[in-house]
């Protein structure tokens, strides 16, 4: 896993702020569910020792299924692009790039844990704001579907403008929902 707070510059970080957040001209649409999983997906995970509840929240698509969907995904690869040349990450195709945006919710809904796809990948997120509702990331990786798993937290990464993640996509992690902040936006990648 690495954790990078430096790799944009501050005008950077508030190019993406004022884009997403300030602008009239960003779409955001109103996703019932706090996951983006097929119907096929349920049931897979399966939680011995977590109590999870639902919730929704706002997305926007740059990058799905080999389409580019946004017109604003070269902001993203730009973002992408300077971590993974920071890091020397190679990166040979990107699987989906989106943004999601969660309300306040002083109900303390915690999402179930999840991986993004069910085969070898890598999840980069980039953080656009400051907020609470940090990503909890799990010690234990998606091995087998539909097998019961007792998850035991590995670390928690605090929302903060310009902060990024990269880590191995097989990894369960879930992403908490803000009680103090009034929202949390993140831009989430896969990629291989």
């Amino acid at each position: 896993m690495i954790v990078d707070d430096d790799f944009l510059s501050k005008e950077e970080i508030e190019v993406v702020q004022n884009l997403m957040l300030k602008s009239e001209e960003f779409p955001w649409f109103l996703n019932p569910s706090l996951l983006d999983q097929s119907e096929a997906f349920e049931g897979v995970y399966k939680f011995n020792n977590l109590k999870t509840s639902g919730g929704f929240q706002f997305n926007h698509g740059f990058y799905m299924s080999g389409v580019e969907q946004s017109k604003y995904m070269n902001l993203v690869y730009h973002i992408f692009t300077k971590f993974i040349q920071k890091h020397n990450i190679q990166s040979r195709a990107i699987l989906r790039a989106k943004a999601n945006l969660t309300t306040q919710d002083s109900r303390n809904i915690y999402p179930a844990p999840h991986i993004d796809h069910f085969f070898d990948h890598f999840v980069f997120l980039y953080y656009v704001n400051d907020s609470d509702g940090d990503t909890i990331i799990y010690n234990e990786k998606w091995e087998n579907p539909h097998e019961e798993v007792t998850l035991t937290e590995n670390t928690r990464i605090s929302p903060k403008a310009g902060r990024a993640i990269f880590f191995d996509g097989k990894t369960y992690h879930t992403p908490l929902v803000p009680v103090n902040s009034p929202f949390r936006a993140v831009i989430n990648l896969t990629f291989v």
